[in-house]
């Protein structure tokens, strides 16, 4: 029972359409501050705030008119809102708030033109992403845009009153004892050694919040930010001794957020991915000292160029040399899928198994004979959901079952002409003459059995891969080796039955086949007496409509085309498989002979589809257990 005037009654108003935008935008702001060390967190990014806070008052306030600018830019360009809510817009004009202090007066026209640059790449930021995130390229953006608006800027107000440079890196105290203590080593004079512990004392505490922010996101990358520390510190030190050893800007700016990059965010976690790391840093610290001599002594400072040119030359490397990248172990994160690496993992258990997965592909080979076509073939069953198969009279040929164009069964020495529809019709010595031919052709039929092919394409039916069977053939050998009846389309009828041309009576063909036995020499219709010929159809005849239909209805759907036993030669069957491929269906023909359609095929095999099929079915069985498992 509740008690009025307790908590327990008291109502919580759900909150306004204001105090939710309010939320948004604060959510933004600092998921802006997270993203500087790959943290698209708020409270990374309040920590993060605190730690700018700590190390330059001033520069904190100038990160937060660039950072508020950017993003209120953003929310004018339509942005992606995923893009929005990471941060991703305000981040970049963070960084021209931050690197601000390379003025060395703060004036309001200087306050000004801050916020019109940090604005300015939001655009910027919206470009480069829609061209560094193409599946070719799969690049991030990182600071490039806050890069290019500055350098721009430092070029266009070059001798300005009020914009007199310092080549500073932020407007940490630190990094202006470190600009005093090299100049006063460069001229021989004394340094002040207890102005510098004071600085480095505090740039200790600016570091424990940076890696607190770190590690309230992920503990993978606060282990790699501290290994990128460690092995910055010890770089340094052997390269300069103790001042290089305390230099905050190189660790801030390059060893650091490389280390992060490398082995953790864009890259799977892994011994291949920390060693790459290990080299980055290595490389990147004397690539800083190097580019930032060269930029100082033209006046420039060298910001974040450092660390942006090592990262995007190893993820282009990976881009350009993907295979070497894989057998060094290797797993790049695609950008859809970097974030947190906890569970950036589950992309790098997918990707463990598609390696595994297409190496079985590769290994699992019938023998010496198997080439390339045969693994692509595999590979297209594989990713096909919608195959339709085309098959014409060589598939049969392994059955027993000659076609018209061997010298395999005496085809020649009936009279052609007799076995056109129109002659049929019109001539009783036609009529006997083709039920002669039929009988010869009815008595293999009986005696068939369906072969590998017609069992392989059965298998694809169980296996939920294969949409409908498309035949030229009249065998019925496809339903005889469990295909379903209703995923059979039977182009040009079939021997098995046969009707009645003027009342449809329809007879099963071995009831005609006793009438003949019996020594009638052209059935006729026991209800009307009209002309019986078998359900085939017949030279000269018009194919079925409703088969045409459902054939084409078939092919113009599917997402892969099997042509096996048939020249392509027949039309208007013929041009079947250039309708799929014109819907972007893979094509794979399975003849003996050549076709007129082979150069348009993805895949082209040579040689018997009971064989081909048989192994590739074989092989597609075991290895969608392992795809099933994905999930």
């Amino acid at each position: 029972m509740s008690v009025p005037g307790t908590l327990e009654n008291l109502e919580v108003p759900p909150p306004t359409p204001l105090r939710r935008r309010a939320a948004r935008i604060a959510e933004s702001l600092l998921r802006g501050y997270g993203q500087a060390f790959f943290c698209a967190n708020p409270l990374s990014g309040a920590l993060f705030a605190l730690a700018i806070l700590v190390g330059s008052p001033a520069g904190f306030l100038l990160s937060l008119v660039g950072l508020i600018s950017a993003t209120a830019a953003a929310r004018f360009l339509r942005p992606d809102p995923l893009l929005e809510r990471s941060g991703l817009y305000g981040f970049n004009g963070l960084l021209v708030g931050l690197c601000w202090g390379v003025f060395r007066e703060q004036t309001p026209a200087g306050i000004a033109l801050l916020a019109v640059a940090a604005a300015l790449t939001a655009p910027l930021t919206a470009g480069s992403a829609r061209i560094l995130s193409r599946p070719s390229l799969d690049l991030p953006v990182l600071c490039l845009p806050s890069l290019a608006i500055l350098y721009a800027l430092l070029f266009a107000v070059r001798g300005l009153p009020g914009f007199e440079v310092t080549p500073g890196y932020l407007v940490w105290e630190l990094d202006k004892i470190d600009l005093d203590v090299t100049g006063r080593l460069s001229r021989g004079e004394e340094v002040d050694w207890a102005a510098v512990r004071t600085a480095v004392t505090g740039d200790g505490a600016v570091m424990i919040l940076l890696f607190l922010g770190v590690l309230v996101h992920s503990r993978i990358l606060a282990g790699s930010a501290a290994g990128g520390l460690a092995l910055s510190l010890a770089v340094s030190w052997l390269a300069g001794g103790n001042y290089a050893l305390w230099n905050g800007a190189l660790h801030h700016h390059v060893s650091i957020p490389l280390a992060m990059a490398i082995a953790g965010f864009f890259f799977a976690l892994n011994p291949a991915s920390v060693a790459l790391a290990v080299l980055a840093v290595v490389v990147g610290v004397p690539a800083w000292h190097s580019l930032s001599t060269t930029l100082l002594a033209a006046g420039l400072p060298a910001w974040g160029t450092p660390f942006a040119a090592v990262c995007l030359t190893v993820l282009a490397l990976d881009r350009i040399a993907p295979g070497l990248a894989a057998r060094l172990g290797l797993a790049r994160i695609p950008l859809a899928w970097a974030g947190r690496p906890e569970e950036s993992a589950e992309w790098n258990r997918r990707f463990r198994f598609a390696r595994r997965f297409w190496n079985e592909v590769e290994e699992l080979r019938p023998g010496p004979a198997a080439d390339g076509a045969e693994r692509r073939l595999v590979q297209i069953l594989l990713r096909s959901r919608r195959i339709v198969a085309f098959t014409g009279a060589g598939i049969s040929t392994e059955s027993g079952i000659p076609d018209y164009r061997t010298h395999e069964i005496a085809w020649k020495k009936y009279d052609a002409r007799h076995f056109r529809f129109e002659n049929f019709i019109a001539s009783e010595e036609s009529r006997g003459l083709y039920w002669e031919m039929s009988e010869d052709f009815f008595h293999l039929l009986r005696h068939a059995a369906p072969n590998g092919a017609h069992v392989a394409l059965a298998e694809l039916e169980r296996l939920g891969k294969l949409e409908r069977i498309v035949t030229q053939n009249v065998d019925r050998l496809h339903q005889r080796a469990g295909t379903s009846l209703a995923r059979v389309i039977e182009l040009h009828g079939n021997e098995m039955s046969v009707s009645c041309l003027a009342c449809g009576k329809r007879y099963d063909r071995a009831e005609v086949h006793r009438w003949i036995e019996g020594g009638v020499r052209v059935p006729y219709c026991l209800g009307c007496q009209g002309i019986l010929k078998p359900d085939s159809t017949a030279f000269g005849q018009p194919m079925p409509l409703e088969a045409s239909r459902a054939a084409l209805e078939a092919v113009a759907a599917c997402d892969c085309l099997l042509v096996l036993g048939t020249s392509l030669e027949v039309q208007p069957a013929a041009y079947l498989p250039w309708k799929a491929k014109s819907n972007g269906a893979s094509l794979v023909i399975v003849t003996k002979t050549p076709t007129r359609y082979d150069i348009h095929a993805d895949v082209v095999l040579r040689e018997n589809a009971s064989a081909v099929l048989r192994d590739a079915v074989a092989r597609l069985k075991m290895l969608m257990p392992l795809l099933d498992g994905v999930g």
